[in-house]
């Protein structure tokens, strides 16, 4: 942790962190408490292992154990990826949250964020936090200056995704389809270039 102390204010270090070192996946079965966020950053889906963590019933105990208007964050990636695969994810993902849009994350990298409502937009509401000294500090390093900077990041918005995710099958425990297909993605060295007409808010 403290090889990146810059980028995250030596968070390892803060009064309010319960560091827990175990099976995330097992965690969020288990009753507990609930949470405002959770951030699912696992290895490439082809891995050994980590397809699990992108099933729909991973994301299911994520779910139950977020609050009313809580956010689920899933990284995913672009680069030796291929659109069937991109799809399966996505179509996974928003199989359990009823509202979900993809941000840009730079370098291949994107992020699908899901909840169970609409999150009305509020540019208003967010600039005046990004002009909180804590958060632009950390905002600046990104190139996030403005809440126009930030909806730029913007990929699929809420009516756009469906479109994107499709219909069919899906990445389930007992059908594991992202991993095989993910593999044959990488295997075939394709890059995803996700279209630029879509990239507006909704």
């Amino acid at each position: 942790s403290h090889f990146f102390d810059a980028e995250n204010g030596r968070a390892i270090e803060d009064r309010r962190l319960t560091l827990r070192v175990e099976d995330a996946r097992t965690a969020l079965a288990r009753p507990g408490r609930a949470y405002d966020l959770i951030i699912s950053e696992p290895s490439n889906p082809w891995t050994s292992g980590e397809a699990n963590l992108f099933t729909a019933e991973f994301y299911a105990h994520a779910a139950q154990r977020l609050r009313p208007g809580g956010l689920m964050t899933q990284w995913f990636h672009l680069y030796d990826m291929d659109t069937e695969t991109f799809s399966l994810a996505l179509r996974t993902f928003s199989s359990v949250f009823p509202s979900v849009s993809v941000w840009s994350l730079g370098d291949g990298d994107v992020a699908f964020i899901g909840r169970d409502s609409h999150l009305q937009p509020n540019p208003t509401g967010l600039e005046l936090r990004l002009k909180r000294p804590a958060v632009a500090t950390a905002m600046k390093g990104l190139g996030i200056a403005s809440a126009k900077d930030l909806y730029g990041l913007l990929i699929f918005g809420e009516r756009q995704t469906p479109i994107v995710a499709g219909t069919g099958r899906m990445h389930r425990d007992r059908q594991p389809l992202l991993e095989r297909l993910a593999a044959w993605a990488r295997f075939h060295g394709n890059g995803l270039q996700l279209w630029p007409g879509f990239n507006r808010p909704s």
